[in-house]
């Protein structure tokens, strides 16, 4: 195991790709429960024409294309995918489950898909059947998203360079023009988020590993997907604001305590958190380094020195400062 100090000055940005593709991507979104069931974002990054061609060209893959307000884009979609909606729609033939080219019909089920997403989403735009062959003329941002139905998988999204940028406006700015009267929300800038089962033995100097990196503004019982930018003084949202899902049935689970990493806080109005966006940027006040908090909730646990471990982040404890929260196990 290597551990590492956590290099603060190489942070790297939300991703160019990332923050101006985010409000667009967003019109794929549809609450659970529809043909996507659960679409997350997962990731975006420049690809270069042969990388545009090569990621797009995969014969397997259905391919969409969507048009709004004077943007295009190609939704791929994998085999395991489109197969699924047709079966679910034609009854199961008994194929062996292996890639292949969509036929026209599972093609144009992939496309009613993505526009059965946008319309419960509440977003307009075009979706038609996209070219049998991959056709793009060139670099693009690609962005990755994650689906929970019909069945889990991944879906690509190209989107075209020239995207406009959303209209991102500053935390002071937004509280500006929102003034209201609702009480103050405090949301901890989160970089990564875990479980850990034998935090009574913890003492200083030790190192807690707690997962993969992973930013989010933790508020309440749920979270906001964002990544931090170049210099760590703010972050950009990448998705809305989502409730924490509630554990299964694992007494492993129930006796492991619930870990987040927290470099600082960020105090909001309560309307101003409801209404942030996807590619909405908001000022951190200050950059972020040093110490950071161990927190179960809202406690906080330990302080220490961010470092990676193997690819994870981790803590290594300066200072304890509560003991942990009383586990109860609920399974008999």
């Amino acid at each position: 195991m290597t551990v590492e100090d956590f290099p603060w000055h190489q942070l790297r940005p939300a991703s160019q790709a990332g923050s101006r593709a985010a409000a667009w991507v967003d019109a794929l979104r549809s609450p659970a429960g529809g043909t996507f069931g659960e679409l997350r974002w997962r990731r975006a990054s420049h690809g270069d024409a042969a990388e545009v061609r090569r990621r797009l060209g995969e014969r397997s893959l259905a391919r969409v294309r969507v048009r709004r307000g004077g943007a295009e884009a190609i939704v791929a979609v994998p085999w395991r995918v489109w197969r699924a909606l047709a079966q679910a729609i034609l009854g199961d033939d008994g194929e062996l489950p292996a890639p292949r080219s969509p036929t026209i019909a599972e093609r144009a089920f992939t496309a009613a898909a993505v526009a059965d997403a946008m319309a419960r989403a509440g977003v307009a735009g075009a979706v038609e059947l996209g070219d049998e062959s991959a056709s793009w003329p060139g670099p693009a941002l690609l962005v990755e998203l994650a689906v929970s139905a019909p069945v889990a998988a991944e879906l690509l999204v190209a989107l075209p360079l020239s995207l406009p940028a959303a209209n991102p406006r500053s935390l002071s700015e937004l509280m500006r023009s929102r003034g209201d009267r609702l009480p103050p929300v405090v949301a901890a800038v989160a970089l990564a988020r875990g479980r850990v089962a034998r935090w009574g033995d913890a003492a200083p100097r030790d190192v807690v590993v707690v997962g993969p990196p992973s930013a989010a503004l933790l508020v309440g019982r749920g979270a906001i997907e964002v990544a931090l930018d170049a210099r760590g003084v703010g972050v950009t949202v990448l998705a809305p604001y989502e409730r924490t899902a509630m554990p299964g049935d694992d007494l492993a689970h129930d006796l492991a305590i619930p870990i987040a990493i927290v470099a600082g806080d960020v105090t909001m109005s309560a309307r101003a958190l409801l209404e942030l966006a996807p590619g909405q940027v908001l000022s951190l006040g200050c950059a972020l380094g040093g110490l950071v908090e161990l927190r179960s909730g809202a406690r906080c646990l330990a302080r220490g020195e961010l470092v990676t471990i193997d690819g994870e982040l981790g803590v290594r404890v300066t200072e304890l400062v509560a003991a942990p929260p009383t586990v109860v196990a609920t399974r008999e």
